[in-house]
């Protein structure tokens, strides 16, 4: 058997299932648009986080070939995976209200700040190590968010900190995975916190919500894209994941940019080629810095 094929064809199929993600989420974006002239954020939080449950369900579910036991559903440190559906839900709907507003590549700019927040989170929470290059990268990751916000210009409005919140949100829900027993399985852990997400997103809508459910058909069919596109996206992200080692995918994921701001400037007309350069190049690159250094680390003996 040629082992080299084999990890190549391993590697080549990782690139396609990433890229198709990223894809996924940049159609899920387009959508959220178009929905957004019949609900408002906080309905579109709650389809899109119970259409993702019962997706994580569904897959839980055939991995336990669908012989499911109370004990199969039970973990020690569930209060954890709780407190992550929480922050997944605020930094979901926070991200999702940024997108009704802004433009679709500048919120996805700077949701690119997560990998920022998971190396500051790893160190906090875990113990972790950080050297110097990740530290810089660090920094050199928050100047160019700086950049992109322009907070003491007339530029500025407070809805471009939405996904900076979305992004310190998904970076925590992020880092914890490691704080979780290594013998949990990936989907309960997504499970709970999926769940947990439906019930917050859900009260969201009773407390604060006042827009009106009664809306044209086809507004539904945006609204379904919205849970369809989001649910497939993670999974095929999971997927290209656990194909071969991440740092050889996840520069990959940057490809959502590209997407973003084609299908921004092609349906919406948008361009904010002058808020995103040069702030862009920093906040990439940084995310490219942190992976490059978490592969060397990890070749080293």
């Amino acid at each position: 058997m040629n082992t080299a094929s084999t990890n190549s064809g391993s590697l080549y199929k990782a690139i396609a299932f990433v890229n198709l993600g990223v894809l996924l989420f940049a159609i899920m974006l387009v959508m959220i648009k178009f929905a957004a002239q019949h609900f408002d954020a906080f309905q579109i939080s709650a389809v899109r986080n119970a259409v993702g449950a019962l997706l994580v369900s569904f897959l839980l579910a055939r991995q336990l070939r669908f012989n499911v036991r109370v004990d199969d559903l039970s973990m020690r440190q569930w209060p954890l995976g709780i407190q992550r559906g929480l922050s997944l839900a605020i930094a979901q709907l926070a991200f999702f209200y940024a997108i009704t507003k802004i433009e679709i590549a500048t919120a996805q700019t700077i949701g690119y700040a997560s990998p920022l927040f998971v190396t500051m989170f790893s160190v906090v929470l875990l113990g972790d190590r950080v050297g110097v290059w990740r530290w810089s990268a660090v920094v050199i990751g928050f100047i160019g968010v700086f950049l992109v916000l322009r907070p003491f210009t007339q530029e500025f409005h407070w809805v471009l900190t939405l996904p900076l919140a979305g992004a310190l949100g998904y970076g925590w829900n992020l880092a914890t995975v490691r704080a979780f027993d290594k013998s949990v399985k990936t989907l309960l852990i997504n499970s709970y916190s999926s769940w947990t997400a439906v019930v917050v997103s859900l009260f969201f809508v009773v407390i604060f919500s006042n827009a009106d459910w009664s809306v044209p058909l086809y507004a539904w069919w945006f609204l379904l894209g919205v849970g369809i596109c989001g649910g497939l996206g993670v999974y095929m992200i999971s997927a290209g994941y656990r194909e071969v080692q991440p740092s050889k995918v996840a520069p990959f994921d940057y490809f959502g940019l590209l997407y973003a701001i084609l299908f921004g400037w092609l349906i919406f007309q948008e361009a904010p080629i002058d808020r995103l350069f040069p702030g862009v190049f920093l906040i990439a690159g940084a995310g490219f810095l942190i992976l490059w250094r978490e592969r060397v680390s990890g070749q080293k003996p």
